[in-house]
């Protein structure tokens, strides 16, 4: 019955999609749509007062490898006149609209199409410039302060970078457990090659962890050499604690659940992640925790 009411879903919301391309009159809106949080983060240190907020179509909870639009996100998106997306790769629940809402006014923006890109600094970098173009380009009139905006987010991106690369330098190889890719990218552009995966389900897309590998993970852990384990909202290593009370946890959302949207608030978000992660593989806090300017 489920897979039923499913298939049905589905089937309306190919209905729908070309009801809404063609139905809906020339899009004169002014309204921003940005596919996820982390996308509404960059998009914060770009704009000037002057620019409307972007809204965020996905919510932060949800979990972009299974993820499928509502009827009422459908609308949404319907209804924007700007949207700035990551790509059919990463997301392709919005592939099909990008195609059929092309013949309308609406602006698709493709920023980039790799799956987690939004959390290494320098994809975050090229992001940022893309969509200062198209910023620049619909709101010409904000042109100086959308670049000078662009310039300070890079500049500070730099410093996040080169400020953890330079303190993770002697944590280089240590070892630690990753329960999902999404992070995977980050630590090793800064440095960190000591990730275990150690994924239990498939919940996020992936194939799980061997029993073997899972197996010397867990005698890797007994024996002290592994002590940090990386969780997400939905990947809970308390079990593994549980048997293994040496064992430090840090819990990182990939889509910034709890980080505020302001001009900052996409440093601030990285750095607090990075700031976790550096307590938890070293048992204590970081005593000099990167001050990045705004």
């Amino acid at each position: 019955m489920i897979q039923r009411l499913r298939v049905f879903f589905i089937s309306a919301l190919v209905v729908l999609v070309p009801a809404y391309s063609q139905a809906q009159p020339v899009n004169t809106n002014t309204q921003v749509l940005v596919s996820i949080k982390p996308l509404a983060l960059i998009y914060a240190a770009l704009t000037a007062p002057q620019v409307p907020p972007a809204n965020i179509l996905v919510p932060a909870d949800a979990n972009l490898h299974d993820f499928s639009l509502s009827i009422r996100q459908l609308d949404t998106v319907s209804k924007a006149g700007l949207i700035f997306w990551l790509g059919p790769k990463t997301e392709p629940y919005l592939a099909d609209l990008a195609q059929r809402f092309k013949q309308s006014d609406q602006q698709w923006v493709l920023l980039q199409d790799q799956m987690h890109g939004w959390l290494e600094p320098d994809v975050a970098a090229d992001i940022a410039t893309t969509m200062a173009q198209a910023l620049v380009q619909r709101y010409p009139a904000h042109k100086s302060q959308i670049e000078q905006r662009l310039a300070d987010f890079q500049r500070s991106i730099h410093t996040l970078e080169t400020t953890w690369q330079r303190r993770f330098t002697s944590l280089s190889d240590t070892p630690f457990l990753l329960g999902h890719s999404a992070f995977e990218h980050l630590t090793h552009e800064l440095g960190l090659t000591g990730a275990v995966e150690y994924q239990g389900s498939h919940s996020h897309g992936h194939a799980p962890t061997g029993m073997q590998a899972m197996l010397s993970a867990q005698k890797r852990i007994a024996a002290g050499e592994i002590r940090c384990a990386v969780e997400e909202p939905d990947v809970d290593f308390s079990r593994l604690q549980q048997r293994f009370s040496q064992l430090r946890i840090v819990r990182l959302s990939p889509m910034a659940a709890d980080t505020q949207i302001t001009a900052g608030g996409y440093v601030d978000y990285l750095d607090s992640a990075l700031t976790g992660l550096y307590q938890c593989l070293t048992g204590h806090s970081a005593a000099n925790k990167s001050t990045v300017e705004q």
